[in-house]
């Protein structure tokens, strides 16, 4: 099987700048069928593009008012449209449609996020009701209902099968991990039942986070950093396996960690999703690809880690030469079709005028045996 490295095409209008900033353009979803890249081009924190590349015509389409902020892309099951997340409002752009429509939720729940569809009307996603993030389920025809109820947080939920996986914190801040039953109930119903649950990481004061189950037996989560207030610094997650054993147990490995500048995630240079685009891809057997901020370089450097021999190698410099970069940040790693996909972080300096880019260079780095996960 071919591996193929591809930097994303990028449009760059011309821009008078008063003051140093930086604009962000990072693949968030491949469209195999219609044979289309997505991405997002932030151009502030408040201009944010959401863009289709057809590869065939090479031709750049964008999709949504310039009045919408969009993150949590997601295709629709369908494919026939997408949805996402607009200040607060889980919104679908059918293609045959010139607007957006928004899916109003009319219980008292506020800060939307992690929305995930489970067929072409129902979805799942966190959301904080009162002094909690609970879990629920929704669906397009704004009927909502819930899938915890207990006085914890329950983050970064996944639906695999029948059951319900999920980081629960509580009020101390200590965490776990827990599989339960997928069981939603109507909102406004009282549940005094403790839901049986699975305890897959035991409770400690460990900050966990972005939990991401690949199946019933595999899954990958992070630990986060102590919260850091100097934008200079960098934070390191450290990324975590997930393995059911034989005997039904689960056993967690640390793999490897990786640095995040805080001002991509806090304060006014941050990137709108924060911690999104930076998370680890997890879509091929065996692999995982991520970024690690080099602070000697003042770069992030694209790495392969191998899962079975631990071991780590670095692809930064063959796909900077191989795309003809130079000083230019790259981010946001992405696999489609078999080829690993980059963003990249344009840095723009006091009265500096860009003229309009579109490039688009591929190549093969090298042959082997990957298995992109279904």
């Amino acid at each position: 099987m071919k591996l193929l490295y591809h930097l994303i095409p990028c449009i760059v209008f011309m821009i008078n700048s008063l003051y140093s900033y930086e604009e962000f353009i990072y693949p968030v979803a491949h469209d195999d069928d219609l044979k289309q890249i997505v991405f997002l081009h932030q151009k502030s924190l408040d201009t944010i593009e959401l863009l289709f590349y057809d590869q065939a015509s090479q031709i750049i389409t964008q999709q949504l008012s310039s009045f919408c902020i969009p993150a949590n892309f997601r295709m629709l099951p369908t494919k026939n449209g997408f949805s996402f997340i607009d200040q607060g409002f889980i919104k679908i752009k059918y293609f045959n449609k010139r607007s957006a429509q928004t899916i109003l939720m009319y219980e008292p729940i506020s800060f939307i996020s992690s929305m995930n569809w489970i067929d072409e009307e129902t979805f799942y996603f966190t959301a904080r009701q009162g002094d909690y993030y609970q879990t629920f389920q929704g669906n397009t025809n704004s009927e909502l209902q819930r899938l915890s109820y207990q006085p914890v947080d329950t983050l970064y939920p996944n639906k695999i099968g029948n059951s319900l996986y999920a980081i629960k914190r509580d009020a101390d801040h200590q965490c776990k991990i827990t599989m339960q039953p997928w069981n939603p109930i109507d909102f406004k119903q009282r549940h005094n039942d403790i839901q049986p649950e699975t305890v897959m990481v035991q409770l400690s004061n460990k900050p966990l986070c972005f939990l991401k189950m690949i199946s019933d037996q595999k899954g990958f989560y992070l630990q986060a950093p102590e919260i850091k207030k100097n934008y200079h610094e960098v934070y390191t997650f450290v990324c975590h396996h997930l393995v059911q054993a034989a005997d039904s147990t689960w056993k967690s490995d640390e793999l490897f960690s990786f640095n995040i500048p805080v001002k991509y995630l806090h304060g006014p240079e941050r990137l709108y999703e924060s911690i999104e685009p930076f998370l680890p891809n997890y879509t091929v057997q065996d692999f995982v690809y991520y970024v690690d901020f080099n602070e000697t370089e003042n770069r992030f450097e694209l790495l392969e880690f191998h899962i079975v021999t631990k071991t780590t190698k670095n692809l930064t410099d063959d796909f900077m030469k191989k795309n003809c970069l130079q000083q230019q940040k790259i981010f946001a790693p992405q696999i489609f079709d078999e080829t690993i996909y980059c963003g990249i972080i344009i840095e723009q300096t006091k009265n500096s005028i860009d003229t309009q880019n579109n490039f688009i260079n591929s190549m093969t780095l090298y042959n082997t045996n990957l298995k992109v996960l279904p």
